[in-house]
């Protein structure tokens, strides 16, 4: 795939993120204000893909977007995916009415970093971008090895805080780097909650066994751990909270 940033330089980012004030009744009434991309642009970053949202949740992970929109674009690279003129070109061009219809701007109050966050690269932008964040949290839970690819994505989405949860693994890098980690640690953490384990105290021990995952990791390289190692270590850590 061509380098979609290549377009978005960092002068005209720069000039666009600038220009959010004088700009911000197109994100207030939904009128697309950036030309699409030349054709030789288009051309490698239009896949002719429709995201759907029907407002009914905001903290939906809509899995049948997430699904739809990595594998449309699973051969895009890690720069481009980590380029903040990749989201940004995608988010004011090809995909603006979904992420109007996703993230509509209801108020001026702090509109500024709500732009930033939802159509630009501002702090975890993973999960706050709106298209980066289907595009992560597919890469992150996509396993061709697996007989149902989607497995992980699909528990991840019966989990009670599945939106706190998803935010934490694409956030954190440790994690983050094995797709056999993150399966494990969404079954057990669904196996938590399974066990009634809920509220102030499940959305607790999600974030302990992260951080508390993270932290051996530090210590015993992730990559060459195996899945009975990374098993052994959560069921020790359960323990914790039982």
């Amino acid at each position: 795939m061509k380098n979609m940033y290549n377009f978005m330089n960092i002068d005209k980012l720069l000039e666009l993120k600038n220009s959010i004030d004088e700009n911000i009744k197109y994100y207030q009434n939904g009128t697309q204000f950036l030309e699409n991309p030349p054709k030789e642009i288009l051309e490698h970053i239009d896949k002719k893909i429709i995201l759907k949202f029907d407002g009914s949740n905001s903290k939906s992970l809509e899995v049948e977007n997430v699904k739809q929109f990595y594998l449309a674009y699973k051969d895009m690279g890690l720069v481009d995916a980590s380029s903040e003129g990749t989201w940004t070109l995608l988010t004011h061009t090809i995909f603006w009415n979904y992420v109007q219809q996703r993230w509509p701007l209801k108020s001026l109050k702090n509109s500024d970093k709500f732009i930033k966050d939802h159509y630009f690269k501002g702090q975890h932008f993973q999960s706050r971008n709106t298209l980066a964040r289907l595009w992560w949290l597919g890469y992150f839970t996509y396993d061709e090895t697996l007989e149902n690819p989607w497995y992980t994505l699909e528990l991840l989405d019966q989990y009670g805080d599945k939106a706190e949860l998803s935010h934490l693994i694409v956030e954190t890098i440790e994690i983050a780097n094995s797709k056999d980690a993150i399966r494990i640690l969404v079954e057990s953490l669904f196996e938590m909650q399974e066990d009634k384990i809920n509220g102030k105290k499940r959305r607790k021990f999600a974030r302990e066994y992260i951080k508390k995952y993270n932290l051996r990791s530090a210590v015993r390289i992730l990559g060459s751990l195996s899945k009975e190692q990374m098993k052994n270590d959560l069921e020790v850590l359960k323990k914790e909270f039982k």
